[in-house]
């Protein structure tokens, strides 16, 4: 199952997202330091759950998967992540104490670049050419 886990995962942010926390006003500088660790979580796990899928679904349908179609699986999973946070954002504005906050989508997009950037340079110089060629995502087993 590729999509599966990834909407489990959008599903998990939207819950965050609709819990009335305090995120109005201010607080101690180390809540909102551990807030933004916490949007850089969610998204690179996010990101690297979408790079997955796509990857799979370009697997299932008999092509490699070298560097064009690694770039194309990148590009794929930065834009979903981002677009998800844009949602996210406009949920929260309508969220009772929450606020819409353009420094967060910023946040979110960098974390899925970066996740997906380092998952992308990690297939390429290990040569993995296949979800599963030389280990086992699903069982998390490596060769």
């Amino acid at each position: 199952m590729l999509w599966g886990p990834v909407f489990v995962w959008m599903a998990i942010i939207f819950y965050l997202s609709s819990v009335n926390t305090w995120t109005v006003g201010d607080g101690p500088p180390a809540y909102h330091a551990l807030r933004k660790v916490g949007h850089v979580f969610e998204y690179s796990v996010l990101a690297l759950l979408l790079g997955r899928a796509l990857a799979g679904m370009i697997e299932r349908r008999g092509a490699a998967l070298g560097r064009p179609a690694m770039l194309k699986v990148w590009w794929a999973g930065v834009s979903l992540a981002t677009l998800y946070a844009v949602t996210d954002e406009l949920h929260q504005a309508f969220v009772p104490r929450r606020e819409f906050h353009l420094t967060d989508i910023l946040i979110d997009a960098l974390s899925a670049t970066a996740a997906l950037g380092i998952w992308y340079i990690w297939r390429i110089r290990t040569g993995r050419s296949s979800l599963s060629g030389g280990h086992n995502l699903r069982g998390l087993k490596f060769k």
